[in-house]
C-alpha cells in the first residue's frame, strides 16, 4: 500500500535555547574546520571532501523537537514522546483556539483543543513552542476540508443546527 503524502509538519521547539545552542555549536564546528583547513594548505579536493563529510556528519546531530504534528490531506497525527494520536478532520466539529495577544506584533497560541460534535475533547495541544502561522494554517485547513469535501450530515446531532423551543425557557 502506498504511503500517504505528508503536506507539512509542525515541529514544537519548547526549549528554544537548546535549539539555538545546538545550531551555534554546529556552525562553530564548521567554521573552525574551514579555518584549520586553510592553515593546513591541503589540496582543494581533499579540503572539499573533508568539508562535505563534516557537513553530512553534523546533519545527523538531532535537533530538539519535542512534539510534532504531521498534517495529511484529511487527517493529522500528533506525535509526542509518549503517545501518537491520529485524528480525521471529519471527526473534528469544533476547534477551541486560545490566542494570546500580549506583545504588539507577535501573537501566539496558548492552547488548541479539538472537539467532537458532543463537545468532548479529542485532542488538547499546549501551544507553547509551536509557530503561530503553522497552527493558523492547520486550523484553516481543517475548516476548509470539512466545509468543501465532507458533506454535512442531516441529523439531529449536527452541531450547526440549533433547535430552539420557547416552552423550555424558564
Amino acid at each position: 500500500m502506498k504511503k500517504a503524502k505528508v503536506y507539512f509538519t509542525i515541529p514544537c521547539r519548547n526549549k528554544i535555547w537548546l535549539f539555538r545552542s545546538l545550531l551555534l555549536g554546529k556552525a562553530s564546528i564548521f567554521l573552525i574546520e574551514i579555518y584549520i583547513l586553510s592553515l593546513l594548505k591541503l589540496g582543494y579536493l581533499v579540503s572539499t571532501v573533508i568539508i562535505f563529510l563534516t557537513f553530512f556528519l553534523l546533519k545527523f546531530v538531532p535537533m530538539p523537537y519535542k512534539d510534532t504534528i504531521d498534517v495529511y490531506f484529511d487527517r493529522l497525527i500528533y506525535k509526542s514522546k509518549y503517545k501518537e494520536i491520529e485524528l480525521n478532520f471529519s471527526d473534528i466539529a469544533f476547534i477551541d483556539q486560545d490566542v494570546v495577544d500580549e506583545q504588539k506584533s507577535h501573537s501566539y497560541y496558548k492552547s488548541i483543543e479539538f472537539l467532537d460534535e458532543s463537545m468532548n475533547s479529542l485532542l488538547f495541544i499546549d501551544g507553547s513552542g509551536y509557530a503561530y502561522d503553522d497552527l493558523v494554517v492547520l486550523c484553516n485547513r481543517i475548516c476548509t476540508i470539512n466545509q468543501e469535501y465532507l458533506p454535512f450530515k442531516k441529523s439531529s446531532s449536527n452541531p450547526l443546527e440549533i433547535n430552539f423551543n420557547e416552552n423550555e425557557i424558564v
